[in-house]
């Protein structure tokens, strides 16, 4: 669960269990972008990129995802 600044917790947060991700990247792979911020925007912009037929490699503060 992300804390942004302790005091607020989103709603869509509040009844969730932590995620774990289990990916792991492939160091062997060359990656065509990599999107630094895993929010609505960043999802959304690896998944019209991925659409398009780029491969992704997506940070985020907690986790990383390749699409």
């Amino acid at each position: 669960m992300l804390n942004r600044d302790g005091a607020t917790e989103s709603l869509w947060q509040h009844d969730i269990p932590e995620y774990k991700s289990t990916n792991q990247p492939d160091n062997n792979f060359i990656y065509d972008v990599v999107i630094v911020g895993g929010g609505i925007t960043g999802i959304t912009t690896a998944l019209l990129l991925q659409q398009t037929g780029k491969n992704v490699f997506c940070l985020s503060r907690t986790t990383f995802v390749t699409v």
